[in-house]
Parts: C-alpha cells; sequence; structure tokens
C-alpha cells in the first residue's frame, strides 16, 4: 500500500515505553509504521487502523501499567525474592502479542496494600448537606491549621444552576481530577462569620482507584512540606474524604492558581488571567523554583520525582501584577531518609517520562520489558536528587525558549529543533536511551541553549548551570550548587540579607547611565556636597571596572550605594542569599558561620517578609541596645547621641554640637528624625532657615574635636567609629563598618524628609553611638567625640520654591504697573520686575554657594 493512503491514529497512554511500543508495531504492521511523539502526544502512521485488541495492546505499553510492573519488582527485591506476583520474572523478557493482549489485571489495591492500609477515618469527611469540610484533629496533624472550609460554589449550565464541590471542573490528569470552588475559611467554626475568609480555591480529587496508601504518601508529603512554608511550593488548606454514589475519594483543597507552566508554554495565545500580569516577572522564578527544591532536598529530605511544566502552578503575588511559580503533585515524593523503602505506583510518573533523566530509565526495573541481561536496580538517594536536578533543567530550558524566542511560539521552535528521527520512531524528548550511550544530552538541545544565550543576557547567565544540570549523572551539580551558580551571577530575585536589609547587586556593566545622571552628577561634583533632587531621583552612581550598586528598598523607598570590588567582596561575606519573601535561598545550614552571625534581632525593621537581624554580640564595640518604654523613668546613666550640625551662610562653615539627650528612652526612630529636624531648624535660626536653599544631604560617623572652651562650635576630622578601646562610648553598627555607616546615613538622610518612615522601629536608634553618662561630655578645647556629621547641600525643591515665589511676585509687580501706571506699558512694567527678582536671587544664590 502507498504511503499516502495509510491512517493517522493516536493512542490514550501518553509517553509510553517506545521499545515496548516498537516492539508491538512491528509484530502488528510487520515493520510498515511510522511513529511520533511531540510534547508528549503519540501519533501512529500506518496502513489500516488497529483492531481493539490490537489497540488495547498498544495502549498497554504506557508508562502506568509499566510503573506498576516496576513496583511489583521493587516489592520483589526488597522482601529477597525472584519472582513477582504475576508469576513473572524480572527476567521474563518479550512475550507474543496475544499473552499482552489478555494478561491484564486491576492495578491498584492489591491484598499487600490492604493490610498496610493506613487508618483514613481520622481524615476528615465532607457533609453534603451543610457543604461544610471539618477541620483536621490538629493534635494529631499540627502541620495543617484546623481550618472549617465552607463550599459555596455556584455554576451555571444550560440554564440550571449547579451546586456543590464538583460544579466547577478545571483539568484532568492521569491520578485526579481539579474542580474550582469558592469557600469560605473560617478558624473559629461554621458560623463565625466576622473572621471568615473568602477565597477560590482548587480540590484535587484522587481517582476512585487511588489507594488509601498511595493517598496517605501524599498527605505525609504535604504536611512535610507546610513546615517548609516555602513561598514556591504548594500551601494546602485542607484534606478531606468524600462519597459520591456510593465511592469514596480522597480530597486536597489548595489555593486556585492562574494557570500552569505547560498551558503557559502550549498555548497560542497567554491565558486570559495572565494577560494584565507581568509575564517578565518569570525571570525571577529561576531561583525561586531552584530554592524550593533545595529546601525540599535538604530541609526535608524529600525527592519530588515528578517536576515538569503541568505540575509548576502561577499564582500572582501580593502585588497582583508580577507572577510566582508554585512547584506542586507530591504524588511521587520519595523520603530520603528511607529511599531503600519507596513506592512507585502512581499513574501520573507516566507523564513525566518526556522529563526523566537517561540514567533513571535505564535503571527502570520493568519486570514485563526486562532483557534477561538487565539487572533490576533501585535508584539510591543521590539518584532521585540527581534526577530531580535534570527534571528541573528541562524545564528551565523551556521556560528560557518561551521568555527569550516569543512566547509559546518559541517553545515549538525549541520542540521542533529538538526532535529528532531514528528507525521509523520521531521523538523530541531532551534525551533517549535509543539515539545515545544512555546519559548524553542531545546535542540540539545544546544548540539551541547557545542560541538563546546570544540574544539574552540573562540566558547567557543561565547557559552553563543549566547545561551542567542536563550533563551526565556523575557530572551534574547538586541543587545546592545549582542555587550557588544563580546567586553568584546575582539573577533577578536574588537579594543578600545582612541581617539589618535585604540588597541586590548589580555589576557595573550591567547599568545604564542616562545623560540627565551624568549631568546631575556634574553638578553634585561642582558643589562638593550631594544634592536632594526630589521630586525627581538620585543619580546613578559612577562606577569603576569591577564595582557593584548595592540597592535595597527602606520603608517603600528604593535606596542604593556603589561599592568598588573590594567593598563589595567584603560586604558580601557577611550576607546570605534569599529569594522571594525573602526566605532563604538554602536552607540556613548551608549558610555556615555567616549565617550565624546574622541571626539575632538587632531591633524591628519594616522590609517585607522574613528579616533574619544580627545579634549584638558580633557587632562593633561591647554593642547593648535596650528598647525602652516611654513610660520609664530615666536612671542615672543616660546615654546621649552627639550631631554635628552644619550652619548655613557661614563662610568658613560653622559646625555646632547638638545632643539629643536620653536616647535610649526615644520611642522609636521617627522621634528620632523629628528631635534632629527641630536640632537642625534651632541651629540655623529662622531667618537663616526661611532664606537657605539647602537641608540634610549627607551624614557621615565622625570623630570631632571642641574648637572652644565651654562652646557647643565643633570640628569634624575623620570618618570613624569609636574604637573598642574608647571608654564612655558604644556601637552597634555591624561588619563591615563602612558599608553599613553609609548605608544607615543614606536611610537617616531619608528619615529626616519623612520622619513617619521610622515608625515603630528602633533599628537606627539601637546602632548609633552613644556617649554613656556620667560623666558628662566636657566642652574643652580639643576634647575629642564621637557622633554624626549632618552635611548640609543645595535642594531642588527648596530652590524650585524660591523660583516660583519670585515669579510670582514679578507677576504681581506687572499687574500693579499695567493698574495703576500704563495699561499699555507692558515692556517697562516687565523690566523693573525681572532686575529686582534678579538682585534677590543672585545676591542669595551667592550666599548659598559660599
Amino acid at each position: 500500500m502507498d504511503k499516502k493512503d495509510w491512517v493517522l491514529f493516536e493512542i490514550r497512554d501518553n509517553y509510553p515505553h517506545l521499545r515496548k511500543l516498537r516492539e508491538l508495531l512491528d509484530e502488528i504492521y510487520v515493520g510498515s509504521f511510522e511513529l511520533s511523539m511531540t510534547s508528549g502526544m503519540v501519533v501512529i502512521r500506518a496502513p489500516r487502523r488497529p483492531t481493539k485488541d490490537e489497540l488495547y495492546a498498544l495502549s498497554s505499553t504506557g508508562r502506568y501499567r509499566y510503573l506498576y510492573e516496576e513496583n511489583k519488582s521493587i516489592g520483589t527485591f526488597t522482601d529477597g525474592s525472584t519472582t513477582g506476583k504475576g508469576g513473572h520474572t524480572a527476567g521474563s523478557g518479550k512475550r507474543p502479542l496475544k499473552s499482552v493482549l489478555f494478561s491484564s489485571q486491576p492495578l491498584s489495591g492489591t491484598a499487600a496494600e490492604d493490610r498496610n492500609a493506613p487508618d483514613i477515618s481520622q481524615i476528615p469527611l465532607f457533609d453534603s448537606e451543610t457543604q461544610i469540610v471539618p477541620p483536621i484533629e490538629s493534635k494529631l496533624h499540627a502541620a495543617l491549621s484546623p481550618t472549617h472550609v465552607i463550599i459555596q460554589n455556584t455554576a451555571s449550565n444550560d440554564g440550571q444552576n449547579l451546586r456543590g464541590l464538583y460544579a466547577i471542573p478545571i483539568e484532568s490528569g492521569e491520578t485526579s481530577n481539579v474542580f474550582g470552588v469558592e469557600t469560605r475559611l473560617s478558624l473559629n467554626g461554621p458560623l463565625a462569620n466576622s473572621k471568615d475568609v473568602v477565597r477560590k480555591c482548587a480540590v484535587k480529587r484522587l481517582h476512585e482507584s487511588t489507594s488509601a496508601e498511595q493517598f496517605w504518601t501524599e498527605y505525609e508529603s504535604l504536611k512535610r512540606l507546610t513546615t517548609l512554608e516555602h513561598p514556591h511550593l504548594i500551601e494546602t488548606l485542607s484534606v478531606f474524604r468524600s462519597e459520591t454514589n456510593g465511592i469514596q475519594y480522597f480530597n486536597f483543597v489548595f489555593p486556585l492558581a492562574l494557570s500552569n507552566l505547560k498551558r503557559l508554554f502550549r498555548d497560542f495565545f497567554v491565558p486570559l488571567p495572565l494577560r494584565s500580569r507581568n509575564i517578565q516577572s518569570l525571570w525571577g522564578q529561576f531561583p525561586g523554583l531552584s530554592s524550593a527544591v533545595a529546601h525540599l532536598h535538604d530541609s526535608a529530605h524529600m525527592a519530588h520525582r515528578d517536576i515538569k511544566p503541568s505540575n509548576i502552578l502561577i499564582y500572582e503575588d501580593p502585588s497582583g501584577k508580577d507572577l510566582i511559580l508554585k512547584l506542586t503533585d507530591f504524588g511521587l515524593s520519595v523520603d530520603l531518609s528511607r529511599a531503600r523503602t519507596w513506592e512507585q505506583g502512581s499513574r501520573a510518573r507516566q507523564s513525566a517520562w518526556l522529563y526523566d533523566s537517561p540514567e533513571v530509565r535505564k535503571a527502570s526495573p520493568m519486570t514485563e520489558m526486562a532483557q534477561s541481561n538487565e539487572k533490576i536496580s533501585i535508584p539510591s538517594a543521590s539518584d532521585l536528587m540527581s534526577n530531580d536536578i535534570w527534571k528541573l533543567g528541562c524545564v528551565f530550558t523551556e521556560m528560557l525558549a518561551y521568555l527569550v524566542c516569543g512566547g509559546s511560539t518559541g517553545v515549538n521552535e525549541f520542540r521542533d529543533h529538538i526532535t529528532t528521527t531514528e528507525d521509523k520512531i520521531s521523538s523530541d524528548v531532551f534525551n533517549d536511551t535509543r539515539f545515545d550511550d544512555g546519559e548524553q544530552i542531545k546535542p540540539q538541545v545544546l544548540e539551541f541553549l547557545e542560541r538563546m544565550a546570544c540574544k539574552d543576557t540573562r540566558a547567557r547567565m543561565l547557559q552553563a548551570t543549566i547545561s551542567e544540570m542536563l550533563s551526565k549523572s556523575a557530572l551534574r551539580p547538586t541543587i545546592k550548587r545549582v542555587c550557588e551558580n544563580l546567586a553568584q551571577n546575582n539573577f533577578p530575585n536574588i537579594g543578600y540579607n545582612d541581617g539589618v536589609r535585604v540588597v541586590r547587586f548589580v555589576p557595573a556593566d550591567r547599568l545604564p547611565y542616562s545623560r540627565f545622571d551624568k549631568w546631575k552628577l556634574n553638578i553634585e561634583r561642582w558643589t562638593g556636597r550631594p544634592i536632594d533632587w526630589a521630586p525627581f531621583g538620585r543619580p546613578q552612581p559612577k562606577l569603576d571596572a569591577g564595582g557593584f550598586l548595592a540597592t535595597w528598598n527602606w520603608n517603600g523607598v528604593e535606596l542604593f550605594l556603589g561599592l568598588s570590588q573590594d567593598q563589595h567582596d567584603r560586604y558580601r561575606a557577611t550576607c546570605f542569599p534569599v529569594t522571594t519573601n525573602n526566605v532563604p535561598l538554602l536552607p540556613l545550614a548551608h549558610q555556615g558561620q555567616k549565617s550565624q552571625k546574622t541571626a539575632s534581632p538587632l531591633g524591628n525593621t519594616n522590609q517585607s517578609g522574613n528579616i533574619v537581624q544580627p545579634s549584638q554580640s558580633s557587632l562593633g564595640t561591647n554593642a547593648t541596645v535596650a528598647n525602652v518604654s516611654p513610660g520609664r523613668q530615666p536612671s542615672i546613666d543616660t546615654k546621649d547621641i552627639y550631631w554635628c550640625i552644619e550652619r548655613n551662610f557661614t563662610e568658613p562653615t560653622e559646625i555646632y554640637l547638638s545632643p539629643i539627650q536620653n536616647a535610649e528612652n526615644l520611642l522609636d526612630d521617627e522621634a528620632l528624625f523629628c528631635q534632629v529636624n527641630t536640632s537642625i531648624g534651632s541651629t540655623a535660626g529662622w531667618i537663616r532657615r526661611l532664606f537657605s536653599w539647602k537641608r540634610c544631604t549627607a551624614i557621615d560617623f565622625v570623630q570631632f574635636l571642641v574648637i572652644w572652651e565651654n562652646k557647643d562650635q565643633v570640628n569634624p576630622i575623620q570618618k570613624e567609629l569609636p574604637p573598642p578601646t574608647t571608654p564612655f562610648y558604644n556601637h552597634s553598627v555591624p561588619s563591615p563598618h563602612d558599608f553599613h555607616m553609609r548605608a544607615i546615613g543614606l536611610q537617616m538622610v531619608f528619615g529626616l524628609r519623612d520622619p513617619k518612615k521610622g515608625r515603630g522601629e528602633r533599628s537606627i536608634i539601637g546602632m548609633l553611638p552613644k556617649k554613656k553618662n556620667p560623666p558628662p561630655f566636657s566642652r574643652r578645647i580639643s576634647e575629642p567625640g564621637w557622633g554624626l556629621h549632618a552635611k548640609m547641600g543645595f535642594s531642588q525643591r527648596r530652590f524650585i520654591v524660591w523660583l516660583l515665589l519670585c515669579v510670582v511676585l514679578c507677576a504681581a509687580f506687572v499687574v500693579l504697573w499695567l493698574v495703576f501706571i500704563s495699561k499699555t506699558d507692558l515692556q517697562n512694567a516687565f523690566v523693573p520686575s525681572a532686575l529686582g527678582a534678579a538682585l534677590l536671587v543672585i545676591p542669595l544664590g551667592l550666599l548659598q554657594v559660599a
């Protein structure tokens, strides 16, 4: 028959065992067939359609049946036997087609499972009358919160209202169906409406064939995840049983996702829920997913085993614009502490075949397909973790194709590029044991990675790491190494927690410089001081080659400092990397001494997320910070903070000492900022303050000397903190001191502009150098002291206010001239007004510069 007359048909079971499928096709069609496997779909082209029995035989080559046989082999191997329950040995080899067609039997609910089945009576039963899921007994399951779930679902179908738990189907999978529900979550019982939270959720209903043991394995895994509280791992809200038509189902309740990566990669158009979101925020999810797997492996001691695009859900982050990815579906997860006793009996395993690493396929103990010379082996814990790395690398590659090459079109282009054909079988998997030595990634994958690296800097940063993740198992990095590589490259969404703030580093070669920034920097260089450019932003500092820009958010204000290579290296060595919600990129056990030094509180900060604070014992000199309540009476021993404040319109600039007394009794940093602003105002006086175009634009930690006997005038002589050997002074500035002094000074500059930013926190008060009394500070000539120097620089806002005032006065003069002197003499009206404005502004400006 001519190939043009051949027919096309699909087989239901995705990701079959290709060698077994090819053997059956050879037996049925005597070599006259073509097979194509693309994106998990299996299409066969042959001279005729298969009969019912033949189609069943072809479907039986699916991964599910082989996993079932694999589990029997593993059980037999563990028991020390060589014969499975079906009577076939591991080396039974190939069977005739007839034996495959008529030897099927139920693949779940074995006698062994029944004997070892856990007690599921403690799992709450859904009440179909009240639509309430009772909470789990907290004493038995402390990991999950005791939450009542009240179902409020309503859906419309052909004019009929459908109400109930399974009214809105969302997705159907290999082991479960997912339904959308609208719920009320109540912590205090189903009637405590005042504290209920209305939330859209997803109910994952496991198939009726799921055994209690399989359900319990997934449930135990989800409980362990709850204790991690990782932002990139799925959150379990509840678990329950339900009964429909006499059939019992096991159910999990999760927050409803916007979509998943599989849909995003396959759909031609961006899914509707994602169209108003920032798709480019997915760049920041590479570290997040890596961190999730790191916490799985090293904190929960679990291997996921089923990492693939459909098991990575897409949620919106709290801002409502960016996206966050969460790893889900832990039905195949393995307790690594018991790696020799794991079970694989799950239908979902077949759908992960596309993303399986070569060595796991090669070592898979399939009773029905194993050749007589193949050995049955159980993967070790390191094998399972390495397989997770491989699968994560596959997902990362497709994410890059999506982000770099134009969405789903780029993913399809990538799939087409890696499709290979050999011996009548076409496949787009990353690696297949039929095509190479068993562990070699297809060269087409590496070629496409190279192509993407040429198009995007971030792809170039990931290229080496992903290539290592897809290398041979012996060369494949651990997830710890993957995270460290991402951190080393300063990949987006990785910050560094120094115990006080979370900082991000941007290398100098990635910073764009605008002409406006260069112009601002030249003006600041001419004035010799930083300028308050508000309402515009500060200019980015010009960095030397190898330098970094350190950025962080302080109470809603984006701050930054320029660092040299040496400053960056010294500071970064004291931090540990964090990702979404400031969760450590790696479990803190991996951070060693570094995490210990930044582990106890210095004071409350207002940054979002979980910030680990530094201990006072490791910071500076004999640091002790006391948070004293407002009603506490000051003791005899007090602590003062000394401010050296510049007075405007003086030449040379006069600097006066202004102590903040009993600083430890201040309520919070807001009170400190208000007192400093008051001191600045009193030092200047109201007349100087009225005519001044300046405000505090820089703050330095300094040593100062008194220059007149019994006077407040001082002279800062150098930037430094009180040395450890200096009596009566202490501070709590973390190391390295040079960075933290600059960072604290910058925060205080913005705090003086808006004191409310310091409300409710005492971190800055706690770190500043303080003079212990008694004895009081002696104002003798050359008496040294330590404090802070408030430097005055030009304020663009103040200059604009003065300029507008001059314009208003000129306009008022012109109006009066036209009304009272001459209605037509507009030219003469402007001359005296402009001259008066010039005589006012120019001398005032010269005085400011002086």
